[in-house]
């Protein structure tokens, strides 16, 4: 009776070693997931912020400004 107890008790704390390993190498990799995501989010948002010389805005702002010079020459 007594060895049916120990092997129950052995058994169940393997299968509790099993799931505490299977756990943890889930977070891991749900971890890893995460800041892999995280580093291209940063990525993406650091390439999405507007840079202090943005060609495209410059060009932009100068077709603007261009004709409003030519909208106050026409009207005056």
């Amino acid at each position: 009776m007594a060895q049916l107890k120990v092997q129950h008790h052995q058994e169940e704390l393997d299968s509790v070693v099993d799931q505490r390993k299977r756990l943890e190498d889930a977070y891991e990799k749900q971890r890893t997931h995460l800041l892999e995501r995280e580093k291209s989010l940063k990525s993406e948002l650091k390439a999405l912020a507007p840079s202090a010389s943005n060609p495209v805005k410059e060009t932009v702002d100068k077709a603007v400004d261009a004709i409003k010079d030519t909208a106050k020459k026409v009207v005056a």
